[in-house]
């Protein structure tokens, strides 16, 4: 499936955010590990392409940097 539900209005980097800040991490500390889990996954100079703007396997790696914000057990 090609469709990861990353929020279109968002860029990649804040779509990676915005589960952190929801679960009350600060914005500095989003911000930062966003950033370092999407530069990781080879996405460094795509932070602030939205998805639409992404290939299928860019959007996979925003989703699953999304997925591991929140460091799930």
């Amino acid at each position: 499936y090609q469709f990861h539900h990353l929020l279109p209005d968002f860029n990649a980097v804040e779509n990676v955010e915005l589960p952190q800040l929801i679960q009350g991490a600060s914005f500095a500390d989003a911000r930062a590990r966003a950033e370092g889990l999407l530069t990781a996954l080879g996405l460094g100079a795509r932070l602030t392409h939205r998805p639409s703007q992404l290939s299928g396997g860019e959007q996979q790696r925003v989703a699953l940097a999304r997925a591991v914000g929140n460091r799930p057990t």
